[in-house]
């Protein structure tokens, strides 16, 4: 598989190849990511989201199952990183991508840093049952049992 990736990315940069089919290598490479995954070979799953992000720099697909690997693999800051630096400016993967960097902090104990980023996403979606949950547990640990328990009951309400 990844033989063929860098016989495409030979193509993608003599420009024989559309954006159109650039897409579809990637997500075709992604759903083979998750399959290895699902094999525990998190190593090999990890290089083909780098190689699927050579390909498509912007897909936040990639870069979002990167983030997944890395933290899968107990490397939080690295995975953080990833996606504080290439964190989309709205729309799903804005959510998602707040939601990962929540949960991570979270991993890591910086709770207060990880409400911010629950928070972010149920001001842009107050129906995200994920943030409400990961609040609720953070709010939990940070010993405010009260605004844990309301979180909860709007995760439940949701």
């Amino acid at each position: 598989m990844l033989c063929l990736i860098h016989r495409y990315q030979n193509l993608l940069a003599k420009n024989k190849i559309s954006k159109n089919i650039t897409t579809a290598v990637v997500n075709h490479l992604i759903n083979a990511v998750q399959a290895v995954e699902q094999e525990g070979d998190l190593k090999l799953a990890e290089r083909m989201c780098r190689k699927a992000i050579l390909l498509d720099p912007s897909s936040n697909v990639a870069i979002t199952n990167l983030g997944l690997m890395l933290f899968k693999q107990d490397r939080y800051e690295e995975a953080l990183h990833l996606l504080e630096k290439k964190m989309p400016e709205n729309g799903f993967h804005y959510l998602t991508s707040n939601k990962n960097m929540g949960t991570i902090l979270y991993f890591i104990e910086k709770y207060e840093e990880a409400l911010e980023k629950f928070d972010n996403v149920l001001k842009v979606d107050a129906t995200y049952l994920g943030a409400y949950l990961s609040k609720s547990m953070t709010l939990f640990h940070l010993q405010r049992h009260s605004e844990a328990q309301t979180a909860f009951e709007q995760y439940i309400e949701t």
